[in-house]
């Protein structure tokens, strides 16, 4: 993924309306703000690396990626 593609990802997801039924993990709180840097860190490593195929978890579950930040 190149920066633009991660920038451009991370607009899109910000863009996206969020429910009162719902936490986004990435908001624009401390924890939300250094899962965000966590997991572009983890896309900018894969990009060096060059996967042919990434996987990413919709439902990490109890404290799945809200610490880390990467599904």
């Amino acid at each position: 993924m190149k920066r633009a593609d991660i920038d451009l990802f991370w607009e899109l997801l910000h863009a996206l309306p969020g429910t009162d039924d719902a936490t986004f993990l990435y908001g624009r709180d401390a924890d939300g703000r250094l899962r965000e840097r966590n997991l572009r860190r983890y896309l900018e490593l894969m990009d060096r690396v060059r996967p042919r195929m990434l996987l990413i978890g919709e439902a990490p579950g109890y404290r799945g990626h809200a610490v880390s930040g990467i599904p």
